[in-house]
């Protein structure tokens, strides 16, 4: 085939499954399912898979009622993932990883399910208090040649040295911490709860698949009472400190009034003094325990009126 038509027909190939996967979309989106929801970023990664290049990761394009769902594909040659592994998102694998079955090529697709995640999964006894993180390989030594989706094989990954790790973003601090565990759902649907979180709220996988951190519900349950006294706590505290604010506050202006009024008076007594002392000089004299300005006696002191006759006669 001639490269002037294998561009056409690869760009043919790739509307006509857009247009497949957009009409199939419906019936998918609707179906509560995990595998139903694997499927369809399958499809949607594949789609988009011709027009990246190998060992470039891209961002997996998903309907609007997945908006919380965050999808990253990469395609990989089986040798580089043996010798230097790949790190995409939250995954880390390790070198010493091989498939099975063999493939000469193929597409790792990594999705984080956010706050969907309690719709697709459950663990009976547990809550999640981590997103549901996915990891998933198909083979995609042909993806370019292939007419559809329908005949793409899914991949184990099947690590020879280290384990894979997945970090989780959500953080957990005291008893939730001790009792995390970590939870890988199975194709069936049920839950294998593990050993517990590494540092750094880690788990750790020995290939693809479903995996999460969950708690018991009545850790969860005493971690919200707890929460919740300590917030009840924290709103009694702001109003100790409301009320301690407001009985300052009326200290400080009981203590200015008191200041003024006793500046106010002081003021009052050197303003009478000051007259006192450019008007006529006042004897003291103490009357109980205060002592008082006296005047001095200015009358003329009274006289009989027999002592005036007698005087008057006499002169």
């Amino acid at each position: 085939m001639s490269r002037r038509r294998f561009v056409p027909s690869l760009l043919a190939q790739y509307f006509f499954l857009l247009s497949v996967s957009l009409f199939a979309a419906s019936g998918e989106q609707s179906n509560a399912s995990f595998s139903g929801l694997d499927t369809l970023i399958r499809n949607r990664a594949f789609l988009s898979l011709p027009l990246h290049r190998t060992g470039h990761p891209y961002r997996v394009h998903l309907p609007s009622n997945l908006s919380a769902v965050t999808a990253v594909a990469v395609r990989l040659r089986g040798a580089d993932l043996w010798l230097r592994g790949a790190g995409v998102g939250s995954f880390h694998l390790p070198p010493g990883i091989f498939t099975g079955p063999y493939a000469r090529r193929m597409l790792l697709v990594f999705y984080d399910l956010g706050n969907l995640s309690a719709s697709y999964f459950s663990v009976s006894g547990h809550v999640l208090i981590a997103p549901v993180m996915v990891c998933l390989a198909y083979d995609a030594s042909n993806a370019t040649f292939l007419p559809s989706t329908a005949g793409i094989r899914e991949l184990s990954l099947q690590p020879t040295r280290d384990l894979i790790t997945i970090a989780f973003s959500a953080p957990a601090e005291g008893s939730m911490l001790a009792a995390a565990r970590c939870v890988q759902f199975m194709p069936n649907g049920s839950a294998s709860v593990g050993a517990g979180v590494m540092d750094g709220m880690r788990c750790t996988a020995t290939g693809t698949g479903h995996f999460s951190v969950v708690v018991p519900v009545a850790v969860k349950e005493s971690r919200q009472a707890a929460e919740a006294v300590k917030k009840e706590g924290r709103r009694w505290l702001v109003w100790v400190w409301v009320a301690l604010g407001c009985g300052a506050a009326a200290a400080v202006g009981l203590g200015l009034g008191l200041r003024v009024r006793r500046v106010g008076r002081k003021r009052r007594f050197e303003e009478m003094e000051k007259k006192a002392e450019e008007g006529e000089v006042l004897d003291r004299v103490w009357v109980g325990g205060s002592k008082m300005p006296a005047a001095v006696a200015a009358r003329t002191q009274p006289v009989i009126e027999s002592e005036i006759i007698t005087l008057a006669s006499a002169t």
